[in-house]
């Protein structure tokens, strides 16, 4: 899981925006014995509960060849 933080106020388009630039990085990436399969993206939400700042959360699913 990838976390995207941004400042209370940016707005959730700039998170959304670098979310989906680190999903297209991590989707089918071939990282020698580690393979990254699909990657989501989470609906935003604040980040705690101070409302400092937004997050958004890539998963990325992947697997691993424990014996590469």
């Amino acid at each position: 899981m990838l976390h995207v933080l941004v400042p209370r106020g940016t707005g959730d388009a700039v998170a959304l925006q670098h979310a989906v630039a680190l999903r297209t990085i991590f989707r089918g990436q071939d990282l020698g014995s580690v393979v990254c399969r699909e990657a989501s993206i989470g609906g935003g939400a604040p980040g705690d509960e101070n409302g400092n700042y937004w997050r958004r959360t890539v998963s990325v699913d992947f697997w691993t060849d424990e014996t590469a």
